[in-house]
């Protein structure tokens, strides 16, 4: 059965006496090219903002409706074209039609789109009030624009963007309810890009998303801030370091570059460090393989997320990717809450790929200070179930496995 929605990016509370209501505000926006997902993750609900870089939430019994298949027109009233930014539930063939005032069409078209944040321009033959209707088998949109004034355009509708996250989320329909004292989970997308950050509000507060994690190869990787630290929510696959000098001692698994998408590559500890000694100092300072403005976290970094997220057995489940789409099952106790997305990558060792789909292994920037043993270095393992016994690792050094990077 197809339902008719009329969209506006309006929030609509319940108000209860006694309620304690505070305002989230993020920067760091691109608003219309850019979405804003907020999770509740003491209660499961969420919803989504699109075009807008605020939420008023009420603290209590109360729910904070808010209209979750949200679109977005912009600027309203506009001259020469209108920009309309919609989230379409599935993949599928989208009819659109636009009609004046008095009814008349002035334009039909079909128009393919995917599943996710799509935008849409739409440029006014004159001025007027238009109404735009957009329609597939299962979902109908209906938007009024004001057209204040034209030159010489022809009415014409064009598909700008669309945003299919490759990390998905979920989409309550239910919307968000939200207690003082709950843990939130904000996604700012920007292109596929993602920026997450985790807290637990008790009043107004502004936060400021991320995206400054580019390679020289200019791949920009999603980063999640934990605690006072930002850190890289996917595994780097740069074969070049941040001055353009080739990688040595990188590898893609299996020499199949369909991996490095998805587990990034595989390095040595000499290809991580670039030369530089082992250390185990807050920030390390080594800058290494990373991308400019990011270093490769010391262990002591690493124990700092870890104690962040409630020690090594809550931390195993709170940054692993939920699922067996990577993960070899059960893979039951992961959660991914922070956003951190561990991904089981493997290692190789003397030219073998081992444990892709069953581990996790990071490089740090520590080794033995006393110099003793010169051809081991720490690091942090993470396993499709959980153990007593993961996350520390002394692996021989010429040992390739993923790094994780955290912001200077």
């Amino acid at each position: 059965m197809k339902t008719k929605l009329l969209f506006s990016v309006i929030l609509f509370f319940s108000i209860k006496s006694f309620s304690q209501s505070i305002t989230l505000t993020f920067n760091g926006l691109q608003l219309g090219s850019e979405d804003i997902h907020i999770e509740n993750i003491t209660n499961g609900t969420s919803t989504t903002l699109i075009g807008e870089n605020s939420i008023t939430l009420t603290s209590g019994s109360v729910e904070n409706l808010l209209n979750d298949d949200i679109a977005k027109v912009y600027p309203n009233p506009f001259i020469d074209e209108v920009f309309i930014s919609f989230y379409a539930f599935n993949d599928d063939i989208f009819n659109i039609s636009v009609t004046n005032q008095i009814g008349k069409t002035v334009l039909q078209q079909k128009i393919k789109m995917q599943n996710g944040a799509n935008k849409l321009k739409f440029q006014a033959p004159k001025s007027g009030l238009f109404f735009i209707n957009i329609n597939s088998e299962t979902e109908e949109k209906s938007f009024s624009v004001i057209c204040e004034k034209v030159n010489n355009n022809s009415a014409n509708l064009t598909l700008i963007n669309n945003s299919k996250v490759y990390k998905t989320y979920n989409k309550s329909v239910n919307g968000l309810t939200f207690t003082i004292g709950d843990v939130l989970k904000y996604t700012g997308n920007n292109n596929n890009v993602l920026s997450i950050i985790s807290d637990a509000p008790s009043s107004s507060k502004t936060y400021t998303f991320l995206y400054d994690c580019i390679d020289y190869e200019n791949n920009a990787y999603s980063t999640t801030k934990v605690g006072n630290q930002w850190w890289m929510a996917e595994n780097l696959k740069s074969a070049k370091y941040s001055n353009g000098s080739n990688v040595s001692g990188s590898y893609v698994y299996n020499n199949n570059f369909s991996n490095e998408d998805i587990y990034g590559r595989l390095y040595t500890w000499a290809a991580v460090m670039h030369g530089a000694d082992g250390t185990n100092d807050n920030p390390s300072g080594v800058h290494g393989v990373c991308p400019t403005g990011w270093h490769v976290p010391s262990e002591i970094e690493w124990d700092e997320l870890r104690d962040a997220l409630g020690g090594k057995i809550p931390m195993h489940g709170k940054v692993k990717e939920v699922g067996t789409t990577h993960w070899l099952a059960p893979n039951s106790d992961a959660l991914d809450e922070v956003g951190f997305s561990v991904l089981p990558g493997g290692l190789m060792w003397d030219g073998d790929s081992q444990y892709i789909g069953e581990q996790a292994f990071f490089w740090n920037a520590t080794d033995d200070l006393s110099g003793l043993d010169v051809e081991h270095a720490s690091g942090y393992t993470f396993f499709n179930e959980t153990s007593d016994y993961y996350m520390y690792t002394w692996n021989l050094k010429a040992i390739a496995q993923s790094v994780r990077c955290v912001k200077d």
